[in-house]
C-alpha cells in the first residue's frame, strides 16, 4: 500500500514523467527478492516457514541474515 502511495506521489511530482511507475516496479521486484527465502520455504512447505519469515523480515537487510534464511529454506527436513 505504501508503495502505491509513494508511486502516485512521485508520478504527480514528475508531472506524468513515469517516475512513479518506475518506482513501483523496482519496489515490487526488490520486495520479491527480499522475501525470496520465505517464498521458497512456503512453496516447499517447510516446517519452519514462520521462523524463516521472522529471520528474513528482521535480519534479511544484513545480507548475512538473508543468506542464512535462504540456506535454511533450501535445506531438507529430516
Amino acid at each position: 500500500m505504501i508503495i502505491v502511495i509513494v508511486g502516485v506521489l512521485l508520478e504527480c511530482a514528475s508531472n506524468g514523467g513515469g517516475a512513479g511507475l518506475v518506482f513501483a516496479i523496482v519496489a515490487i521486484i526488490a520486495m520479491g527478492i527480499y522475501f525470496l527465502p520465505t517464498t521458497i520455504a512456503d512453496d516447499k512447505r517447510h516446517k519452519n516457514t514462520t521462523a524463516i519469515f521472522v529471520v528474513n523480515l528482521f535480519f534479511g537487510y544484513t545480507i548475512i541474515g538473508w543468506v542464512i534464511a535462504l540456506i535454511w529454506a533450501l535445506t531438507d527436513e529430516h
